[in-house]
């Protein structure tokens, strides 16, 4: 069983939420609506969390590499 879990920012308002191999996405809760794709040339992102000031997105691979997004432009 492979485990993924999205992140929340600090207000709880955003959701990094995981896709397929190379994407994840910001979502707005309350709307209900992706507001930032996030893409590269990685694999399967199993862990997303924002950092503190909820200026990036950071996931965590399955291959054990991290990548790390800007929350506000992708």
């Amino acid at each position: 069983c492979r485990g993924r879990a999205a992140g929340t920012d600090a207000t709880g308002a955003s959701v990094a939420a995981m896709g397929g191999p190379g994407e994840c996405a910001i979502w707005d809760v309350a709307r209900e609506r992706q507001t930032v794709r996030l893409t590269g040339d990685f694999g399967q992102v199993m862990v997303t969390r924002f950092s503190p000031d909820g200026a990036y997105v950071v996931g965590g691979c399955e291959d054990g590499s991290l990548v790390r997004w800007n929350a506000k432009s992708g």
